[in-house]
């Protein structure tokens, strides 16, 4: 036997369903979370007599911004977290963004942007009379995570990690970067490790760049007629069969 309901409860239906979809949105509630960290670290395997090493950070600026105070957070930290020049062993290096755009009620919006650039270099001078070497290991790791929750149409997220390492005569040169975009892929991650043998001319100097970029990107901005014109849509649908 089928279902049997009440004329009642039939003009009541398209109602309760139109209800349900405007309430929606404060019940799901929705949100783009992103994060990027590229970490570098470097140590002194070995280096001549006459060769000094250093390694020299100066903190950069963060730029980071939200809009819709509440709505939107935001992050963006670096190590070393003050500037530094001493003698190399071994030293890491890190940058990390994270930003979270989100709602609640179903009619907030919310943005947030975090990005940092920072710079360090291993400085290595030769006061020998003859040209030197120095051996360095690295390593470096970068990871980016971006997560939509709720209505995905109407959220977006964005993250990016990258390294750069190069020295001054160009004997060595490295560049990695990876992203996470909404709708792509959601994570990724990247890592290496090695060994260089630089040169270091005499009475002169050689010098080792390492770049780390983060930058994380998160808004969400609902949408919330979508579900009142279809709510509406369903009320007059049922006008129409009541007067036909």
């Amino acid at each position: 036997m089928s279902p049997c309901f009440s004329h009642a409860r039939r003009a009541l239906a398209p109602i309760t369903l139109g209800a349900a979809l405007l309430a929606l949105p404060g019940l799901a509630g929705a949100g783009a979370v992103t994060s990027a960290t590229a970490v570098a670290q470097i140590d002194l395997v070995d280096a001549g007599p006459d060769v000094t090493v250093t390694y020299e950070f100066f903190t950069a600026d963060t730029i980071s911004s939200t809009s819709a105070s509440g709505n939107a957070v935001f992050s963006a930290l670096q190590t070393p977290d003050t500037d530094i020049d001493e003698l190399l062993f071994f030293e890491a290096q890190d940058a990390q963004s994270q930003a979270e755009a989100y709602t609640t009620d179903g009619w907030g919006l919310g943005s947030a942007h975090a990005e940092i650039s920072n710079e360090g270099a291993v400085v290595m001078t030769n006061s020998g009379s003859s040209d030197d070497f120095v051996t360095l290991g690295w390593e470096y790791f970068l990871e980016v995570v971006q997560t939509v929750t709720g209505y995905h149409d109407f959220a977006s997220a964005y993250a990016y990690a990258e390294v750069v390492m190069f020295d001054e005569l160009f004997d060595f040169y490295l560049n990695e970067s990876i992203q996470a975009l909404y709708d792509s892929d959601p994570s990724s991650t990247a890592a290496d490790l090695g060994a260089i043998t630089l040169r270091v001319p005499a009475q002169d100097s050689n010098t080792l760049t390492i770049q780390l970029i983060t930058e994380a990107d998160a808004q969400f901005v609902p949408a919330p007629a979508t579900p009142a014109l279809l709510a509406l849509g369903l009320v007059g649908l049922r006008a129409r069969r009541r007067g036909a």
